[in-house]
């Protein structure tokens, strides 16, 4: 017979003939307080015989016989949303589950192999599961209160939980058993990213402290068993839960708070890491936890995720609403220390994809080889800090330092900024990054010019670059505009010094004659249609016919119709001065273009 049937018998039987219980009852489970064996030991009783509850929540409820120590059922915890109709309201999710199975791989939760919490009278997950009030309420083999064991380094936790009793956060759980201060220096290149002493999101609670016992990161450290409501604001004890002021809460049973009142105040993570603050950028008060959480080993099977960054982004925000991307899974892209995948190809594993889609404006969004930690880095919180591109250089780089606003890259050692013509192209001409640096790496070497010609670079030749010489040639730009098969005529390039070349060209008297030359110069004839005759024989300026271009023949009109790579297709951006020798000139584009 079960070693534990027959004690109940007995029991019964003692009380049934008025002898005292076979074991002894410690305070406040005693006579002094109407307690007897027959509470507990009656015919057809066992410890799960009331359902979801069990035999102490028969007297630890609401109106029971120890009501100063109460547990309703919507304080069990719900963290996986195991919820019952026998748990009606508004679950406050503050104690730990007293029901339910013990392998739950979510949890990381298993059978416990200690024999004091794995004998065969209990089942399942119960109260009974870790209390015996049998047991002296505190002694040498057990803790207070009424404990099966000794629990003072959270021996009976990573019993049940010992998926999770790991010191290496590559497991996918937070390291325990380490002492704080040795852990720290463990980590040297982190050691300005730790507090020296955990603080506190609320000075004034001690229960929202973090818990280091005997200077170590335990279980307890972040996580109470009862009365925990993951809150900074309420206090963690019994005299909360009387009175109701335990705060709902999503069953994490967390000392403070999983996300701080406001974005970067103290929670659950940044007590100890310091240097983090919110990804807010745009009011978005993403937290910490929402990316990261404590555990992710699901017991699945799959590799875990080694920087704790959460399987799945969940996430609800005013400005972008409920983001839900269940199907997004993470872990795959974090297997290792030194993989760190934000963002793939496909635009569906990466990390930063769960929320965000790439804007393709961007010229590096759209580079495969590029992280988003290359602009947007960790500690300015996923913001690129400071105006985007200019946070590490100029857009365009205009002064001979490094770094941003107006600098160059950290590591350039090319040209003089200062003497450079990036000022000319982006201010004056209106060129974009892009129309230069389409398909460069970012962040992977410099002088990256013409990799993937697009736009004006690519409108009728292959332009060139000169790394060592620091030159453009072959380029639309700097041509006689003569396009092969619309104007008559070759095109005629100019080779152009980049490095100190700002001016070489705009603001002097030959503007125009640079790339253009003059009718006759054998370097670079302007002999398309009927320059020739018009230059020489008839004295005009360019300006009588593009004085949308230029107004005096010698410098452009900022932001006129030049360099847009389509005059050959609008009639050479012909435009008549009207107070010129060609008021009353017309212009036929479909003949003229036809030279």
């Amino acid at each position: 017979m079960n070693v534990f049937l027959r004690s109940i018998i007995l029991t019964v039987l003692l009380v049934a003939l008025g002898a005292p219980c076979a074991l002894a009852l410690y305070p406040p489970h005693d006579a002094t307080n109407g307690i007897s064996c027959a509470n507990c030991h009656y015919a057809g009783a066992s410890i799960n015989s009331i359902g979801f509850t069990n035999m102490c929540h028969s007297c630890h409820k609401p109106g029971g016989v120890a009501q100063m120590e109460p547990f309703s059922l919507v304080d069990a915890a719900s963290i996986f949303q195991n919820v019952t109709s026998k748990r009606a309201g508004t679950l406050v999710n503050s104690s730990h589950n007293w029901a339910g199975d013990l392998s739950v791989p979510r949890a990381g939760a298993v059978a416990p192999t200690n024999p004091l919490l794995n004998y065969a009278p209990l089942v399942g997950l119960s109260c009974e599961r870790c209390h015996n009030i049998h047991n002296p309420p505190e002694s040498a083999t057990n803790s207070a209160p009424f404990l099966r064991m000794l629990n003072d380094r959270d021996q009976m936790c990573l019993d049940c939980h010992s998926p999770r009793n790991t010191v290496n956060q590559a497991t996918g759980s937070h390291p325990v058993t380490m002492t704080y201060t040795t852990a720290i220096k463990k980590f040297a290149r982190y050691t300005t990213k730790f507090y020296l002493t955990p603080v506190n999101a609320n000075p004034a609670n001690s229960t929202s402290a973090m818990k280091l016992v005997g200077g170590q990161v335990l279980c307890s450290t972040c996580h109470s068993v009862h009365f925990a409501d993951s809150n900074s604001s309420t206090f963690d004890n019994r005299s909360a839960s009387l009175l109701g002021r335990l705060k709902p809460s999503e069953g994490y049973l967390l000392r403070t708070d999983l996300h701080g009142a406001t974005p970067n105040a103290v929670n659950i993570c940044s007590n100890c890491h310091k240097g983090y603050t919110a990804h807010n950028g745009r009011n978005q008060n993403v937290q910490c936890a929402d990316c990261h959480a404590g555990h992710v080993d699901e017991g699945d099977g799959t590799v875990p995720n080694v920087w704790l960054v959460r399987r799945y982004m969940t996430y609800s925000t005013a400005l972008t609403g409920k983001v839900d991307n269940r199907n997004l899974l993470i872990p795959t892209n974090f297997q290792s220390m030194a993989t760190k995948n934000y963002r793939d190809a496909n635009g569906t594993a990466g990390v930063c994809q769960a929320c965000h889609s790439l804007p393709s404006s961007v010229a590096e969004h759209s580079q495969a080889a590029v992280n988003c930690n290359d602009c947007h880095t960790h500690a300015a919180a996923w913001s690129a800090t400071g105006g985007g591109c200019t946070t590490c250089h100029g857009q365009p780089p205009s002064v001979n330092v490094a770094g941003g606003p107006n600098g160059y890259a950290a590591g350039y050692t090319g040209a003089n900024e200062a003497l450079s013509p990036h000022t000319t192209h982006v201010t004056t001409l209106g060129y974009v990054c892009n129309d230069c640096h389409n398909g460069a790496v970012h962040k992977t070497g410099f002088q990256q010019v013409f990799v993937a010609p697009i736009g004006l670079g690519a409108t009728n030749t292959t332009p060139v670059y000169a790394k060592l010489g620091q030159s453009c040639a072959t380029t639309y730009c700097h041509s006689n505009g003569v396009v092969a098969g619309r104007v008559s005529g070759s095109p005629v390039y100019t080779t152009i010094n980049w490095k100190d070349g700002n001016g070489t060209i705009l603001g002097t008297s030959t503007e125009c004659l640079a790339c253009h030359g003059g009718s006759g110069t054998s370097a670079k004839p302007m002999a398309t249609g009927s320059h020739n005759a018009h230059v020489t024989t008839y004295s005009l300026g360019c300006k009588e016919c593009h004085i949308n271009t230029t107004t005096n023949g010698a410098s452009l009109v900022a932001g006129g119709a030049h360099l847009n790579g389509t005059g050959y297709q609008n009639g050479l951006d012909v435009k008549f001065d009207t107070a010129g020798k060609s008021a009353a000139g017309v212009y036929n584009a479909t003949i003229g273009n036809l030279g």
